[in-house]
């Protein structure tokens, strides 16, 4: 969900650091759009904007749609920085090529990820088991093939997974801390669930 604003045009530097993050973001849109390996120059120049508003906020270009590309602002998975996310979102300038987005969004069809020489494929390396206690949390056991709890990018990569699946506010907000554990050789006998379900699960666990 975004919200637009216009920026102030007579002049004066915009009161507040939110608005003076989106003048320069206007000042440098065509530099911005021009992105396409994460490797420019103004890319650096963003994130050190960014953190004029608040460390730790990051960003994500996504794909141009319609004419517009997404520009998404993330906490990157720390929850003390949701409200600096929302309320910088929530001043966004009416931008003609862009499209604001809080928070990494969900992806309709997931597939294989890497990182590193991990490579998990969660429609096959991944299952799940949830308890449904009926709190404000959804309580979630992820199953992951060859797991190893030593290996860092297993966690890096679950958790990305799951912001594909879910979104990453629904992550942070709905969830209580995942469980990852080793996917047992005879995983069919424990009724466990397909990743690929996960999203059809949390909606029915929160449909209103």
């Amino acid at each position: 969900m975004f919200f637009n604003r216009r920026l102030k045009d007579n002049g004066t530097l915009p009161a507040t650091k939110e608005e003076r993050f989106w003048r320069w973001f206007s000042d440098h849109s065509d530099e911005l759009m021009a992105v396409r390996t994460g490797r420019e120059r103004i890319c650096n120049q963003l994130f050190s904007e960014m953190q004029k508003v608040a460390k730790g906020i990051v960003y994500l270009f996504g794909p141009t749609v319609n004419g517009k590309r997404e520009f998404i602002v993330t906490p990157d998975g720390i929850p003390p920085l949701i409200d600096s996310v929302q309320k910088l979102v929530n001043v966004a300038p009416d931008l003609d090529v862009w499209k604001v987005i809080a928070f990494k969004p969900r992806v309709g069809s997931i597939t294989a990820f890497s990182i590193g020489k991990l490579n998990i494929d969660p429609n096959k390396d991944m299952y799940f088991s949830y308890n449904d206690s009926g709190g404000e949390r959804m309580a979630l056991k992820i199953y992951i093939d060859g797991y190893d709890s030593s290996n860092k990018a297993f966690t890096s990569l679950a958790y990305i997974l799951l912001d594909m699946a879910l979104g990453e506010y629904n992550v942070m907000t709905k969830l209580s801390l995942p469980e990852l554990l080793k996917l047992p050789e005879n995983y069919k006998e424990f009724g466990l669930i397909p990743f690929s379900e996960l999203p059809k699960a949390f909606d029915l666990r929160f449909k209103k």
